[in-house]
């Protein structure tokens, strides 16, 4: 029988609870899960993943893929229905190569068709506890229930990381939670994860100042003298507004070890370096490390210590960025648990399956372009760019590679914030101005030589229109106020980080051959 390695005590799927005995079977199923994380050493995960070969990895996340799949096709609702509308015999599916005919799911087309009882386990959502909200492309708030299997779930993998990379067993650590706090998932998701590790006995403290500047400074001010490193948790662009006014105000981030952990979106190997030099880090391959989470199934993956040593690697060797992701840009590049979320990518889009909190999702297309590398492939990778990944990292993990460039649906992301095509849509058919525009735009993120983030929207105007500084200060205006109105993320953004939430807009002229050819057919809205 083949080794299936199990990093931690967790059933691949959640019991099936009676309606009836739902409350007390959910009181003692929370109750050993907590029990077993409690007691659970970490340095037995950590032994697992410095031992376990990539073949074993691969054939235990495709077992995990087919047991969630036949348990969701028999005890979920809405999935039992998706199946049968798409003439889909479980019975049928006993291989990974049968179940990669299985046809993907959805937020659009699958999500958003059901209701919450149906998309759950055994059609019972309230066995969930805790919710978060998303911002969909209209603004329109869409609720992710979790239940106690996926936030220890979780917890055991940000305790693996903490202490792994980080040392907080070592270290009298202060953990700052940057992310916005309140109804999204950044936030409360990142405190419960850290708070239950620290539980455990680590000599770690969470503070929960969220995105708010003020808060963050004031707090690290006063509590850093009682410790000797520091973890700030939140989304890049953020971080680098923390360190350069925790400069400003005197706080000297050298004096600790000060490690960057963020999440929402990527950034380059020069933004990396450039926030690490004003923080004063000098191993960023270790203290610099981002995760890949979702509200939809919480974290997806991690930088690890040789993913971003690869990364830096190729990314200073000419050429090898697009003959290794197929593109000229750099994607973030991390491991994953295949026991935790199997993934697969399809036509360029990456999609995954887990048992999830409360709502399982099978060959889910979470909308994010990128692809999956195996460890042998890494390995020749790093090879060809000079990098030997067993002589530097000997006890690295053999666990498969992730990359992700972004949004697949053309959404772009500011501070954490995800602004819609549809948003911008919205406020160029607005009264003001729909008959200076023709409704053309074309969107990205970028920074400025400060490695600054910020929104640049290049717009068509109609034919005949002077392109003139009111025009656009009309038009920056008039998407500033859609944005806050509509996209609820944005807004938020907005209060946290003032004036650098502001589109940088720019007109150009009908027809202008760089941004809106005629030639094309298709309009583009993201560069």
């Amino acid at each position: 029988m083949a080794y299936t390695p199990t990093p931690f005590p967790i059933p691949t799927v959640p019991p099936e609870f009676t309606a009836a005995s739902a409350p007390e079977q959910s009181r003692k199923f929370a109750a050993q899960l907590y029990q077993d994380f409690f007691n659970f050493p970490i340095i037995q995960a950590r032994n697992i993943l410095e031992t376990t070969s990539a073949e074993d990895w691969e054939r235990a996340g495709q077992k995990m893929a087919l047991e969630v799949f036949h348990a969701a096709a028999e005890r979920v609702p809405a999935y039992k229905d998706f199946l049968r509308k798409n003439k889909i015999d479980p019975e049928k599916i006993q291989t990974i190569e049968t179940f990669k005919e299985v046809p993907a799911t959805d937020k659009k087309d699958y999500i958003k068709n059901y209701s919450l009882e149906d998309l759950s386990w055994d059609g019972n959502f309230h066995r969930s506890e805790i919710a978060a909200v998303s911002s969909g492309s209209t603004g329109k708030a869409f609720l992710w229930p979790r239940e106690t299997r996926l936030e220890i779930e979780a917890t055991y993998f940000f305790e693996l990381v903490l202490d792994s990379f980080f040392a907080i067993s070592q270290y009298k650590t202060l953990i700052v939670d940057c992310f916005a706090m309140g109804m999204y998932v950044g936030g409360p998701f990142f405190l419960n994860a850290t708070l239950r590790t620290a539980q455990k006995g680590y000599p770690a403290t969470v503070v929960t100042p969220g995105n708010v500047m003020d808060d963050i400074i004031r707090v690290v001010q006063e509590f850093s003298p009682y410790f000797e490193q520091i973890i700030l948790s939140g989304y890049p662009p953020f971080l680098k507004d923390v360190i350069e006014n925790g400069e400003d105000a005197g706080i000297e981030w050298s004096k600790y070890r000060t490690i960057i952990f963020p999440a929402g979106e990527g950034f380059s190997e020069s933004w990396r370096a450039a926030v690490a030099k004003i923080a004063g880090i000098t191993n960023p391959q270790t203290n610099f490390l981002s995760y890949y989470g979702t509200a939809d199934a919480a974290v997806l993956g991690v930088e690890t210590p040789w993913s971003v040593a690869v990364r830096q690697a190729i990314s200073t060797d000419n050429g090898s960025v697009k003959k290794v992701f197929g593109q000229s840009r750099l994607p973030s590049f991390m491991q994953y648990l295949p026991t935790m979320r199997y993934f697969e990518c399809v036509n360029n889009d990456l999609h995954f399956t887990t048992a999830s909190g409360a709502i399982p999702l099978i060959r889910y297309n979470i909308g994010d372009d990128g692809g999956i590398k195996t460890p042998d492939e890494v390995a020749a990778i790093a090879h060809e760019v000079g990098l030997d990944i067993t002589k530097k990292f000997p006890s690295a993990w053999q666990l498969p590679y992730v990359y992700v460039f972004g949004r697949s649906d053309h959404t772009a992301i500011l501070y954490g914030a995800n602004i819609y095509p549809e948003n911008i849509k919205s406020a160029l058919e607005t009264g003001n101005i729909a008959n200076k525009c023709t409704g053309r735009f074309i969107m990205e993120t970028e920074e400025d030589h400060h490695h600054n983030q910020h929104l640049s929207i290049h717009v068509e105007c109609a034919k005949g229109v002077r392109l003139t500084n009111q025009l656009r200060r009309r038009v920056a205006t008039t998407i500033t106020l859609v944005l806050e109105e509509i996209n609820a993320e944005y807004a938020n953004t907005a209060k946290a980080v003032g004036e650098r939430a502001l589109p940088h807009i720019f007109l150009h002229n009908y027809g202008d051959e760089r941004y809106f050819p005629r030639t094309k057919q298709k309009q583009k809205w993201k560069n």
